[in-house]
């Protein structure tokens, strides 16, 4: 899918792993997703951590491979693992983006999920099923140093148009997923970006 401006993202190349599978996360950037065709500056890139389901935090290495920068990791732990990387100027003293995806290993572990990794700029999910499939409908919301903000989420289904989303700072927003295939969703606020992907299977 060919997007409008550049962004950056993270995926998993594997979406749902069993455990102990190997399996690759992808961080990319420019403007077609998933794959992406752009390899951003070494002193932009600052952090890459994994939060697994027991909120532990790793810090994976990362490796560079074409257009793309390379996670290599073993999920020992069924449930739902959240990744996030962020981008910071060197003369800076803040971020000014952060890249999260959100993927489950195992079979399915609960009936709600609520996506959220604790970033300066977020975007907050809430799945019906932890393994999202087309026809169910998220909850989303935009948080700004743990407060709910106002503002607007861009949805980018593969393959498909955007579409955009007002979100009111006390009342969440809602969207049926349509579509099999990953979801890249964005929002910007006070001059800083974020974005979060995730896989639909059918």
């Amino acid at each position: 899918m060919m997007l409008q401006a550049h962004k950056h993202w993270i995926y998993p190349k594997t979406p749902s792993p069993e455990p102990g599978q190997p399996m690759e996360l992808v961080i990319t950037s420019g403007h077609e997703f998933p794959g992406g065709d752009f390899l951003f500056q070494d002193r932009l890139f600052h952090t890459v951590l994994i939060k697994t389901p027991d909120d532990t935090i790793l810090e994976p290495q990362v490796s560079e491979d074409g257009d793309h920068r390379i996670i290599r990791f073993i999920p020992e732990t069924p449930g739902m693992y959240l990744a996030r990387f962020v981008l910071k100027k060197p003369q800076m003293e803040e971020p000014l983006y952060w890249g999260q995806t959100v993927f489950t290993v195992g079979k399915k572990i609960a009936d709600t999920l609520k996506v959220e990794f604790g970033s300066r700029l977020e975007i907050v999910l809430e799945f019906s099923e932890s393994v999202p499939k087309t026809g169910n409908t998220i909850h989303l919301a935009i948080s700004t140093d743990g407060q709910s903000a106002d503002g607007t989420v861009a949805i980018m289904p593969e393959g498909k148009k955007t579409t955009y989303l007002t979100v009111a700072e006390n009342r969440k927003a809602e969207y049926r997923l349509k579509y099999p295939g990953y979801y890249l969703l964005t929002t910007h606020l006070n001059g800083k970006t974020c974005s979060l992907t995730f896989r639909v299977t059918e």
